[in-house]
């Protein structure tokens, strides 16, 4: 899963400088934590549901030497949320249309 997510998609774009942890390279991490024994559901961007017992959930993210941890990205979170319920109730549009639904909209 690792190389298809990190070193397969950097070499199909011809960027093999991307996608690998090594001395003196660039590099994003993005870390999570399988969580079971739930009843998660999942909705896709045409509004469909399916309903799982795992889930996957962001830990942290490296980004150009920063660590970002969900919890410290909530007011962020909440902000673009926020947004979207406005741009929502101006345009009339659901965001799910256009490819995007945060939660709890």
């Amino acid at each position: 899963m690792v190389h298809q997510c990190t070193s397969a998609p950097a070499a199909a774009i011809g960027r093999p400088e991307l996608g690998t942890l090594a001395l003196g390279a660039v590099a994003d991490l993005a870390a999570f934590d399988v969580r079971e024994g739930g009843h998660f559901e999942f909705r896709d961007v045409a509004g469909d549901v399916l309903v799982g017992e795992r889930r996957i959930e962001p830990t942290l993210t490296v980004r150009a030497g920063t660590v970002y941890r969900p919890e410290e990205l909530a007011a962020e979170r909440e902000e673009a949320v926020q947004r979207a319920r406005r741009m929502r109730a101006f345009t009339g549009r659901n965001f799910a249309a256009l490819g995007w639904s945060p939660p709890d909209l």
